[in-house]
């Protein structure tokens, strides 16, 4: 009729709403959150660890062996993979082991002289047109290239710095023990090495259940039971590690 309100449709309710219509955006996976880190189960991560090295060689002064250049080819560079796990410790601290193996690729030479009496050794430095003459000495070198490999296990701790959900920023310290296991005889390549690493990591979650993480990162190698009592040779390294982890 003229005036008057049209009623319902038939078939149809009305309630005075409208209908919540499907959203065709789907939410980023999230972290772990700090409630659910905290149940005491660990979460797995394993990584590819690409880094470049140089030595650093601590003499010992007290004896008759000098060691005047220890030249580094520039080509030393060493590749390495890890497995580990790590337990929550609070909502920004975590615990974590680890067991890695790494290939080494090394080319370096070493120059001393020794005491030898009746010789006379004849060094001619890099700075100075003048070579020197030390009587009652002997030269020596060791030159070496290859490769050799390491397994290890380590442990360390990581402190999340900020970011929750969408991917957080964290730093990281660890202590690893390396064993060579086929390394060639020399002072330059100890047979144990325990290592001190820094790195900075960057993660971001891609499922429900695994996150991917870069790690610029900085070690220093101390080597153990080196072959020569006159020389201790360890390593700066650096690298950037690509991570996968999931819980």
């Amino acid at each position: 009729m003229p005036g008057s309100s049209p009623g319902p449709v038939a078939g149809l309710q009305d309630t005075g709403a409208i209908p919540a219509l499907p959203s065709p955006f789907h939410p980023l996976p999230a972290l772990p959150a700090p409630e659910s880190a905290l149940s005491g189960k660990p979460s797995w991560e394993w990584g590819f660890l690409p880094a470049a090295h140089f030595y650093h060689a601590i003499p010992d002064r007290r004896d008759d062996v000098h060691f005047y250049a220890l030249e580094d080819g520039r080509q030393d560079w060493s590749l390495g993979t890890m497995i580990g796990a790590r337990w929550p410790l609070s909502t920004r601290l975590s615990l974590g082991v680890q067991a890695r193996y790494s290939f080494t690729q090394t080319t370096a030479r070493l120059e001393r002289i020794e005491k030898d009496e009746g010789s006379l050794a004849l060094i001619q430095p890099r700075n100075s047109t003048e070579p020197l003459f030390f009587e009652g000495y002997s030269q020596r070198s060791e030159e070496i290239a290859g490769g050799f490999h390491q397994l290890g296990v380590g442990g360390g701790l990581r402190c999340r710095l900020f970011g929750r959900n969408n991917g957080t920023v964290d730093a990281q310290m660890d202590a690893i023990y390396l064993k060579s296991l086929n390394a060639p005889k020399g002072a330059l390549f100890p047979g144990q090495e325990f290592r001190t690493e820094l790195s900075l990591g960057f993660r971001h979650p891609v499922h429900n259940r695994m996150a991917l993480a870069i790690r610029p990162s900085f070690s220093y190698g101390v080597a153990l039971g080196a072959p020569s009592e006159a020389l201790q040779v360890n390593r700066l390294l650096w690298g950037v590690g690509f991570f996968a982890e999931s819980w």
